[in-house]
């Protein structure tokens, strides 16, 4: 039970970030692009570690925004948001009860 509280612990960490991402994507595109550029500073390895933090976001934010026009993709990013907080409920409840 404690294996599945400390994961359930650290997927709610990368939730988190992506959430914090998402909402600095729906602020700007240019300023969510600008921080992971930042971020990973153009080096592959860094972008394989930014990945669980930050990956899925920026994959998303990336897809919408090149697909539809900035509000459109701002009003997806928000439901991408609700469904993350719905994520961050579920894994808080898993997390409570293994404790």
């Amino acid at each position: 039970m404690e294996f599945i509280g400390t994961l359930s612990g650290i997927l709610i960490f990368f939730v988190v970030t992506n959430l914090l991402f998402c909402l600095l994507y729906l602020l700007s595109y240019t300023a969510g692009n600008g921080f992971y550029k930042w971020l990973t500073m153009n080096n592959s390895l860094m972008d394989l570690l930014a990945f669980p933090l930050l990956g899925p976001t920026k994959y998303t934010g990336d897809k919408l925004f090149n697909k539809f026009n900035g509000l459109i993709a701002r009003l997806w990013l928000i439901g991408y948001a609700i469904l993350l907080i719905i994520l961050i409920i579920l894994l808080g409840y898993v997390f409570g009860a293994t404790l």
